[in-house]
């Protein structure tokens, strides 16, 4: 026969006896029946431990959403979670390879894990380890658009060591967005042009070659670095793209600028089409009024308006003849002598002239050679642009004469021609000459609205004289008037007076005073005047 001795275990010792045969709630009960106080159960350890050990072991056994409960209960803290997910620790180190069965358990738990951070992200986020754990969990469980999304937001929170678990995936423009966030610019342009050029494949998460481009318009780096991207950028055909960098970074002349319109100039000389881009928005959004770009932009135009290959040269000519007028900076004997190698531009020729004030020899083609009255006015106009009343009056004039001329050449359109022209209230006439000179056979009528012109700007200028004289006669008694009160005024020297500059008393009856009202010594103004 046996005798057997029963002793006794201690509470901790079965509820360890519950837990390794998988009685938990047994274990959970024996535990809650040791505290009494209901009320206690929160902060007791023997519980917490116990709920602890459950919450683990129904995690590794897959019921997470049961583990999930428990761990949210005792406030367990995230990294006891990562300990129980194989290969999650070290974070920088990548996962290994999964087979399917595999795969699926690890989703699992990750996506516990996840929602489990997501719901305590308040009190989590500000350990440093928060955020690369979760882009640990996300490399299985997320889609590599997740991913960039996550990294676009946070990437800025998460070690550069972690750029290798995301070359493992060939996920480099989620490496790119790391190093960005950590302000290694120029290993992100790297990446993004390793990408482009297809020496790392299999990327579908870049967006595309724009986003080189738009790195660098919207940061200030160094500007060698910069220019040296918009020059890889032309490179590779993308012409508007680089364009717009040198446009956008461009800030001075200065030869030490790589961002200058001569050292862009130089470059974009294989490049026509581009070249022609950056001369225009040079010109009219830079307002650069540098000789050599304002020319070389008139004979871009001119090589493409006699080329016979470009299918819109009437437009091409219609920018350039815009830009002959608007323009003063194009060296206009250079291009004067190039028109003149061929009868193809007459209006050009005319327009030329009038930069160089011949302006009868200007007027002379439009009207006669080309019989083109109304751009002759039009151009008179131009011409008179920032100009004084008196050259504005010379302007006008060389076309009148002009006009008068060839009357007998063409008398009705040069006659309704000159007509327009007087009435035309843009256009400033000495009309006490161009009366004398109008022709004699004419009949009142037509001369009506002329006459009516001449009556109303005589009228003006009389009145704004008249208007001119009174108020320089106003303000000339406001001053006199101010003067007499001056000289008027009584100034008390006394023996408690000083002098505003020197602090010392008055010794003599004469002081100078100042508008103020304030009183010095003679010597002491003299000195200071």
């Amino acid at each position: 026969d046996s005798i057997y001795l029963l002793e006794s275990l201690s509470i901790k010792e079965q509820i360890d006896q519950l837990l390794n045969t998988y009685r938990l709630q047994e274990a959970l009960t024996l535990a809650e029946n040791t505290c009494p106080s209901i009320e206690k159960h929160s902060t007791d350890l023997l519980i917490l431990s116990t709920k602890k050990r459950i919450g683990l072991i129904e995690f590794n056994a897959m019921n997470v959403i049961r583990a999930l409960y428990l761990f949210d209960d005792i406030n367990l803290d995230f990294h006891e979670i990562m300990l129980q997910i194989p290969n999650f620790l070290p974070l920088y180190s990548p996962w290994p390879d999964l087979d399917e069965n595999t795969k699926s358990q690890y989703i699992l738990w990750l996506n516990a894990f996840c929602d489990y951070m997501t719901k305590r992200s308040e009190e989590f986020s500000c350990q440093s380890d928060y955020y690369p754990s979760l882009l640990k969990a996300y490399l299985i469980i997320k889609s590599r658009e997740t991913i960039i999304e996550f990294l676009e937001k946070y990437a800025s929170y998460i070690s550069i060591d972690f750029y290798h678990l995301l070359f493992h995936i060939k996920l480099y423009h989620g490496a790119a967005i790391l190093y960005s966030a950590h302000d290694k610019h120029e290993q992100t342009i790297d990446i993004w042009k390793k990408i482009v050029l297809n020496e790392y494949s299999n990327d579908d998460t870049f967006p595309g070659i724009w986003i080189i481009a738009q790195y660098i318009l919207e940061r200030n780096l160094d500007r060698s670095f910069e220019f040296s991207v918009a020059k890889w950028l032309l490179e590779q055909n993308e012409e508007e793209l680089a364009i717009k960098i040198f446009i956008t970074k461009y800030q001075n002349e200065s030869n030490h600028d790589p961002f200058n319109s001569n050292k862009v100039t130089n470059l974009l000389k294989s490049y026509p089409i581009a070249l022609r881009n950056y001369l225009e928005e040079a010109v009219f959004k830079l307002m650069i009024e540098t000789d050599e770009i304002h020319t070389m932009l008139v004979n871009i135009y001119l090589d493409e308006v006699l080329s016979e290959t470009s299918d819109d040269n009437e437009q091409t000519r219609i920018k350039l003849q815009k830009f002959l007028v608007k323009s003063n900076s194009y060296r206009i004997q250079a291009v004067l002598n190039r028109i003149n190698q061929t009868k193809q531009f007459k209006r050009e020729l005319a327009l030329l002239y009038g930069k160089l004030n011949d302006f009868e020899q200007a007027f002379q083609i439009l009207v006669n050679e080309l019989e083109d009255y109304q751009y002759a006015e039009n151009y008179c106009v131009a011409l008179s642009h920032d100009k004084s009343n008196d050259d504005r009056k010379i302007v006008a004039h060389a076309l009148f004469n002009v006009f008068l001329a060839s009357l007998d050449k063409h008398p009705n359109e040069i006659t309704e021609a000159v007509h327009h022209l007087l009435c035309n209230n843009e256009i400033e006439f000495d009309f006490i000459e161009i009366l004398k000179r109008l022709p004699s056979q004419w009949s009142i009528l037509p001369l009506k609205d002329i006459l009516l012109r001449a009556m109303r700007t005589y009228s003006y200028i009389e009145r704004s004289t008249k208007l001119k004289i009174a108020l320089n006669r106003i303000q000339n008694e406001k001053l006199n008037i101010k003067l007499t009160k001056l000289k008027c005024s009584n100034v008390i020297i006394n023996e408690y007076r000083r002098c505003k500059h020197c602090l010392q008393q008055f010794y003599e009856t004469s002081c100078i005073v100042y508008q103020d009202g304030s009183q010095v010594h003679v010597h002491c103004a003299k000195q200071l005047n």
